[in-house]
């Protein structure tokens, strides 16, 4: 998947959401975010050689009415500094959240990856899948914290995608409709950050 496409797919389901103004719980499962992103990683495995990035990307769900279903989509391109080479990473995905109360879910989710490591002398693909269980609370009216761990793969020639990733997250909700938050995500030798701003509905 593309940057044009999915660019192409948040933008018309933006445009065919309902008044923001009609948003319902802080909670909600369908969105679209633009993120910053931090990425540091440690080259080839385990190694002496931490290498950083910065860069950005899109991230969207979709809930399925009420049944707890939903869909999610993202991508992010991020340029490692003092380098040629940029990181292209797409993720396309499907959840289930399972609200204990009004004011926690159990959120259960897998996503099929693809990424893409590209430099002046051409590029490689890979592809792999992620699988996370974890809770998304609302700790007061205006404040919501997550935490996922779970299993990362992808194919062996990216060794700092391949083990357990742990993600977590808080966002400060403006108002009904817009949100901003810090999110990280970890694994064995991989770390990244992750300032977005939201609009859900």
């Amino acid at each position: 998947m593309n940057r044009n496409t999915l660019a192409t797919l948040l933008g018309l389901a933006v445009l065919a959401a309902p008044s923001v103004q009609a948003a319902n719980s802080p909670l909600s499962y369908t969105y679209v975010e633009g993120r910053l992103i931090h990425a540091q990683t440690d080259a080839f495995g385990t190694s002496d050689i931490t290498v950083n990035g910065n860069g950005a990307g899109l991230n969207g769900s979709v809930a399925f009415g009420d049944t707890g279903l939903f869909a999610t989509a993202a991508f992010d391109t991020v340029e490692i500094g003092d380098t040629d080479v940029d990181l292209d990473r797409a993720a396309l995905g499907l959840g289930y959240a399972w609200a204990i109360d009004e004011s926690l879910h159990l959120v259960l989710d897998a996503k099929a990856l693809r990424l893409r490591g590209s430099d002046n002398t051409g590029s490689v693909t890979e592809n792999g899948y992620q699988a996370t269980v974890g809770l998304r609370s609302l700790l007061s009216d205006d404040l919501e914290g997550t935490i996922k761990a779970g299993v990362i793969k992808v194919d062996d020639d990216v060794l700092f995608y391949d083990g357990a990733i742990v993600e977590l997250g808080a966002r400060w909700h403006l108002d009904a409709a817009w949100s901003v938050g810090l999110d990280g995500a970890f694994t064995k030798d991989d770390r990244n950050a992750a300032l977005s701003l939201r609009l859900q509905w």
